[in-house]
């Protein structure tokens, strides 16, 4: 789900993008065998079926794109690929930097020859490495190769095999919302676009989603995080509330095949819709995911929420003072409002997402080894730099619109 913060909103930057804008070049993929490098091969002269959106990567995106975000790397953006043996790493490059979106695809046990074969070619290309949002498990991993790796949030994640709607004093204030929306007149349906067009309910969303963005104070992006409810269509479901006829809000699921799963991607709301629209509206489609049998369901990541609790201990006095430093500005950014707003959902758990990454190369210079004299690991574990936030948009209920 995007998330948009209430108040003064602090969007995602656009995605880093390549240096070199002619086209077949956007997309590359480097071979490189785990004990002897070979050559670099061309993705669109000699392997078209290897690039973003080509038929092995897509084949492989089903089988190991098990993360909510791995969905985002069908959308069209200068994406690059990586690959070793049957794995993939996918990532957007920039004059110094690579940056992995979601986990590698790959088996777990091909993860630690991919992410070290994978951080040895960029560092012969002196490039940075983040890798955005990953799992603990990949993070671990990428620690034990010698990254450094900062926790910046966690995911809510339903298992839909036994959620259910929540009851008692815990879910008050969600049933109140809901049955709000309820009373005021408020009905929720459903659209697969995959099964059949309907021109008619896609200009209804499409309308609220435009008075959404004209409710905005900022632009909104236009890289590949922007909100686009009809892409990838085959593999959505939509759900719209309307009110007295009129569309009001409305939640795009995003189909995640490797674990028949759901990602509610994105969620909006006109400025004038009723208190609790949205509310009624992600709870009526987890019930019909789940009566419809898929495994499970996830939100967007919470940013900095359990930021103290660092899986790299090189990183747990950062976890320490940058977690005061949120507490004091979160009035501008509202990470702690956005947490607390899909905690009324009771998820079934939060999964811990983090950010491992390494420095380019910089010793060579001093030392006149060649860079692979160096370990992966001889990296250094300061400065922390600041890492991109993969939320999208969505203002909490009490600022008025969700998207």
């Amino acid at each position: 789900m995007r998330i948009a913060l209430a108040g003064n909103t602090q969007r995602e930057k656009d995605s880093p993008t390549t240096s070199d804008s002619s086209g077949p070049e956007l997309t590359a993929r480097i071979h490189i065998n785990a004990t002897k490098p070979r050559a670099t091969r061309s993705a669109l002269a000699d392997h078209p079926d290897a690039r973003p959106n080509g038929t092995r990567f897509l084949d492989k995106l089903d089988l190991y794109g098990s993360e909510p975000l791995s969905f985002l790397l069908r959308y069209d953006a200068p994406w690059r690929t990586f690959s070793l043996d049957e794995g993939f790493v996918c990532y957007l490059e920039s004059r110094r930097a690579a940056v992995v979106w979601t986990d590698p695809l790959c088996a777990e046990s091909e993860l630690p020859a991919l992410l070290g074969a994978f951080g040895r070619a960029m560092r012969a290309q002196h490039r940075s490495v983040c890798l955005l949002a990953i799992s603990e498990r990949t993070a671990q991993t990428a620690i034990e190769l010698g990254f450094s790796a900062l926790k910046i949030g966690e995911e809510p994640w339903f298992d839909l095999a036994n959620w259910h709607t929540l009851r008692g004093n815990r879910g008050k204030k969600y049933r109140w919302a809901a049955n709000h929306a309820r009373r005021m007149g408020v009905e929720i349906e459903e659209y697969r676009p995959g099964e059949a067009r309907n021109t008619r309910f896609e200009s209804e969303v499409m309308d609220v989603l435009g008075r959404w963005r004209a409710a905005l104070k900022h632009s909104e992006s236009t890289s590949f995080l922007r909100a686009a409810p009809f892409e990838q269509a085959p593999l959505k479901r939509i759900f719209l509330a309307r009110r007295d006829g009129r569309g009001e809000a409305a939640l795009a699921c995003a189909y995640i095949p490797a674990i028949e799963g759901w990602y509610l991607e994105d969620s909006f709301r006109a400025p004038d819709a009723v208190n609790g629209a949205t509310e009624l509206l992600i709870s009526v489609a987890l019930e019909r995911l789940q009566a419809d049998g898929a495994a499970g369901a996830a939100f967007a990541m919470a940013p900095m929420r359990g930021f103290d609790d660092q899986l790299d201990r090189r990183a747990r006095w950062i976890g320490r003072v940058v977690g005061r430093a949120i507490e004091r500005v979160d009035h501008h950014y509202d990470f702690g409002a956005m947490a607390r707003y899909e905690a009324r959902f009771e998820p079934s758990e939060w999964r811990p997402r983090t950010s491992p990454f390494y420095r380019r190369y910089r010793a060579r210079r001093r030392s006149g080894l060649p860079c692979e004299s160096y370990p992966l690991d001889a990296v250094s574990s300061r400065p922390w730099p600041v890492v991109p936030l993969p939320c999208r948009a969505e203002p909490v209920p009490s600022a008025g619109s969700v998207k």
